[in-house]
């Protein structure tokens, strides 16, 4: 448990630096019980020099209780926060819309969505801020902001719910959309009412315009791919994660003979993870069936004009063998290398050593290739 006289033990040693901090990590391991204020006596008395700050598991309240213009110089933050009860981001009787979190949301937003007022879940909230003080204002436009995740293992089942927050928040300038979970359903009403699916769909359609999609999910039915793929025709990179073994996946991809029927049809970059899925779980079968990975890529290569073929497919896995070229789908790739598709392979085994989860970042190459806070916060 933590006590009051160690935090301030390790705030005099702070002080003692001939040069103030520049960057800063406060992380609260997963056993502890938070029962004293850590960023009074840790973060507050630095607030002045700091350009890059992590918080880890620290209680959402005591970001609230936070004054306001604190961290003139604040590049870089990511703040992955603890809550008991009613997610403060995602209720829609919040007191974020009175004392929002003070994070300047200009570039990446990554929230943990939680149904219920009694069950314990965690806030994660991404972000670089680019202005000179903490935003203190009421939520309204977030102009500036490019990249926003909804990840919903944050609920009892992982299960796509609406995040009320939506409404308190506008993003004209969204671009990315991640969403992280278990089974995505629109049409199941026992998880999500379809008044509150009709709600999602509206804002993709006439709210944002996404060129980047990342779909993280166990299972995903092709009526709610091609509810979500239709209402994001723009998205030109598709990014996707499905654990059992991409099943209506690329058959809701493939083009049809109707042109006008076509899905995602400006989409020129595919990236797939390979290194988790039912088929390697359970010791057989394939991740991604060749025969309708096959179709796919006739479909989007070979009876497409050039301007509106598929350009790029990334893969990312564990090992190598799971990427290799005897790999039978990756074998479907290759009659198309010479008419111009590109191939990139990466392992990232060792990069996820430690981590829990958001395999995600290693395949987004905005956070992974220059945020060193987003990954800190992800270990262990």
């Amino acid at each position: 448990m933590l006590e009051d006289s160690n935090l301030r033990t390790i705030a005099e040693v702070l002080k003692r630096f001939k040069k103030a901090p520049a960057r800063l990590q406060v992380t609260v391991l997963r056993s502890d019980n938070v029962r004293v204020s850590i960023l009074d006596p840790l973060l507050v008395p630095f607030t002045a020099s700091l350009t890059s700050l992590v918080l880890s598991r620290v209680p959402i309240s005591q970001v609230h209780a936070l004054p306001s213009g604190l961290f003139p110089v604040l590049e870089k933050t990511r703040a992955h926060l603890a809550s008991h009860g009613t997610n403060s981001l995602t209720s829609s009787n919040s007191t974020s819309t009175r004392t929002p979190i003070p994070f300047s949301l200009n570039s990446s937003l990554n929230a943990s969505h939680s149904i219920g007022s009694t069950s314990f879940c965690w806030i994660e909230i991404a972000v670089k801020a680019s202005k000179r003080h903490w935003q203190t204002n009421r939520l309204g436009p977030c102009q500036p902001l490019q990249s926003l995740t909804l990840n919903f293992w944050g609920t009892h089942t992982g299960t796509f719910g609406y995040p009320n927050f939506l409404d308190n928040f506008k993003f004209p300038g969204l671009r990315s959309l991640r969403l992280v979970g278990s089974q995505l359903d629109f049409d199941d009403e026992y998880v999500c009412e379809p008044e509150e699916v009709d709600r999602f769909i509206h804002k993709l359609e006439h709210e944002f315009q996404l060129a980047y999609l990342s779909v993280c999910h166990t299972h995903v039915p092709r009526p709610t791919l091609e509810r979500l793929f239709r209402a994001t025709p723009h998205v030109t990179t598709l990014d996707a994660q499905i654990h059992e073994n991409y099943e209506n996946f690329f058959e809701t991809l493939t083009i049809g003979q109707d042109p006008s029927q076509r899905i995602l049809p400006r989409l020129k970059t595919l990236v797939l993870e390979l290194g988790a899925s039912g088929a390697l779980d359970d010791g057989e079968g394939e991740t991604i069936d060749p025969d309708y990975f096959a179709d796919f890529l006739e479909s989007r290569i070979g009876l497409c004009p050039p301007n509106d073929r598929l350009r790029k497919i990334v893969l990312y896995g564990r090992h190598p063998d799971e990427i290799s070229d005897d790999v039978p789908f990756v074998q479907e790739i290759q009659p198309y290398l010479t008419e111009g598709l590109t191939l990139e392979r990466h392992v990232v085994g060792e990069l996820r050593a430690g981590k829990l989860d958001d395999e995600w970042m290693e395949r987004d190459p905005e956070l992974w290739q220059d945020w060193l806070e987003a990954i800190a916060v992800c270990k262990r």
